[in-house]
């Protein structure tokens, strides 16, 4: 499942999809390296609008500001999602959220520079590579029907009432 939705209570998952993963803190983020069974974790402090590249195929970029080790030389990456992903991420996307990014590929530092002038990280995930979005909610959102029936078709967990909804 390429996007997760997880409901968050008191800053608490109710459940925990990435324990089969390994955290991998941004300063040890390298080009060529495997992240096939890693994950990196952030808040979203930036979302560009969808674009599409030259082959019609969706854009979206982010960047990710890593929480726990803030004093890192590398504390913001930037994030790449392509075609059916990045159309998905859009919809469901707030600036301040936790996002979590499974199976990506890291690309090469950036050639756009953070506030404080450090290169970011630039990372790339797509279906195709088996990447995965879990994106954190902390509460029901107004969503827009558009994104209502994209939320229809997701994984969404909540244990409080024993509802796991299937992608249809």
């Amino acid at each position: 499942m390429p996007l997760e939705l997880i409901k968050e209570v008191n800053g608490v998952p109710e459940v925990e999809l990435l324990n089969e993963l390994n955290k991998v803190d941004f300063s040890s983020l390298q080009p060529g390296c495997d992240y096939s069974k890693k994950y990196i974790q952030g808040r979203l402090s930036f979302i560009s609008s969808l674009t599409y590249g030259g082959n019609r195929t969706a854009v979206l970029k982010i960047a990710l500001q890593e929480q726990e080790n803030s004093n890192s030389e590398i504390n913001t990456i930037n994030v790449l999602f392509f075609g059916k992903l990045a159309k998905d991420c859009a919809k469901v996307f707030y600036e301040g959220d936790t996002i979590a990014v499974a199976g990506f590929t890291v690309l090469s530092a950036s050639s756009s520079t953070s506030r404080d002038g450090k290169h970011c990280l630039l990372l790339k995930a797509f279906e195709d590579f088996r990447s995965t979005v879990y994106v954190y909610v902390k509460s029901v959102r107004d969503f827009s029907a558009e994104s209502m029936s994209l939320l229809a078709q997701l994984q969404i967990f909540d244990t409080s009432m024993n509802l796991c909804m299937r992608k249809k």
